[in-house]
């Protein structure tokens, strides 16, 4: 299993458990197959961005979260209740911060 599905897979779980969800539930929220949620979940993801970009939106995490260092992150609440300002001033952050990390 490669690093980013590793990091994919424990990110997806925390953000869902973090939630209080079931697969079926974040499934539903993503408008994804529940099969698409456990295999995300079992590091076996072979999905497209745009389903990635469901989970994230219905996990309200950006899609580069889910991508990156999970225990760094925090908790994965309340992305939907930042406005548009805020969103992008996070996902700049997250962008950075990767850049950075990629470099060392």
């Amino acid at each position: 299993m490669s690093e980013t599905s590793r990091r994919l897979q424990e990110n997806v779980v925390q953000a869902r458990k973090q939630r209080r969800w079931s697969q079926r539930r974040l499934a539903d929220e993503a408008g994804v197959a529940v099969e698409t949620v456990q295999k995300l979940e079992a590091g076996r993801p072979s999905v497209t961005l745009s389903v990635l970009e469901r989970v994230a939106e219905a996990l309200e995490v950006p899609v580069a979260v889910l991508l990156g260092e999970g225990g760094e992150a925090g908790p994965f609440v309340g992305w939907r209740s930042l406005g548009a300002a805020e969103r992008t001033f996070v996902r700049a952050l997250v962008g950075y911060f990767a850049a950075r990390a990629g470099g060392r």
